[in-house]
């Protein structure tokens, strides 16, 4: 049990000193407190809120966290309050760039490298996924290796100029990548959707995230799925697959439970009657990913 005047300690860390640990800076002042693009989704006006004062965030682009900074790594990571405390605990601040941050009081981040979005991550390598920390990440999650190995890469990226960061990817359309680990979640542009055809198949498939669709590949006991897949990769990139989904035969939507979830569910039925919403299957968790994770544990 880790004791009060611990908690107190790691609840002092600075939640600005942590976004920028994993490449995010505010891009602007507003009121005595720094704004940020949500690392939850792509968005083109900057609604994360931080106040320095208080140490504490709101993320107002529809995810919905808000809280200290053991809340934020919950928040952003999916792990439980002792696992980010230990994450805090290990924290050190001391190997932090102490450049100062450049506001753009445009509201916009300007991309200076096709691998920019939010913070400068720049893809090095991408390889066949191998790396033993990457699998145990993987398979911490319910995902077996030989559908790990299938679906995704081992991408080895800089961040802000610095080198030897790595992380579980999975390519989206346009060649960018959504980058995974078990302390570590972002996407290098172009953010955009992940789709992968099935042959003679009119139906097709919709995750939010690609830990979903994996989760799906696990329940469903298929290596690769049999219908058409869409993974949005967030659900601010709906808009890049209504033409597809209007189309289809049939729609079978693998939503997260959660506000989010249900308004992008809504707005697919609005554009195909012939809409199925599959979130039954794991009533009574976030999402497939969770609920085929602790399935697993």
């Amino acid at each position: 049990m880790i004791a009060p005047k611990q908690i107190a300690q790691i609840k002092a860390v600075s939640i600005i000193d942590y976004l920028q640990s994993i490449g995010h800076n505010p891009v602007k002042e507003s009121s005595g407190q720094l704004v940020y693009f949500s690392p939850k989704s792509t968005e083109a006006n900057p609604s994360f809120f931080v106040n320095p004062t208080k140490n504490v965030f709101a993320d107002f682009s529809g995810a919905g966290g808000k809280g200290d900074v053991i809340s934020l790594v919950q928040y952003l990571t999916g792990c439980n309050f002792t696992e980010a405390v230990k994450t805090l605990q290990s924290f050190d601040p001391s190997q932090l760039d102490r450049a100062p941050v450049a506001f753009s009081f445009s509201g916009q981040q300007q991309p200076k490298d096709p691998n920019y979005q939010v913070g400068k991550f720049g893809i090095i390598d991408v390889r066949p996924l191998q790396h033993g920390a990457l699998l145990q990440y993987v398979a911490g999650r319910g995902i077996p290796e030989h559908i790990a190995k299938k679906h995704l890469k081992e991408v080895h990226y800089t961040n802000g100029g610095k080198s030897g960061f790595y992380a579980v990817g999975f390519g989206n359309d346009k060649g960018g990548y959504a980058l995974r680990s078990k302390s570590f979640k972002c996407a290098t542009a172009p953010n955009w959707i992940t789709t992968i055809e099935a042959a003679n198949s009119d139906v097709v498939n919709v995750f939010e995230g690609f830990f979903d669709f994996l989760s799906a590949c696990v329940y469903f006991r298929y290596y690769v799925p049999h219908n058409t897949t869409i993974v949005l990769n967030s659900t601010s990139n709906l808009n890049k697959a209504l033409e597809r989904l209007k189309t289809a035969k049939k729609v079978n939507v693998f939503l997260d439970n959660d506000k989010a979830g249900k308004e992008t569910l809504q707005r697919i039925e609005a554009i195909n009657p012939n809409t199925g919403d599959r979130s039954h299957i794991y009533a009574g968790y976030k999402d497939f990913s969770q609920f085929i994770e602790l399935r697993s544990g």
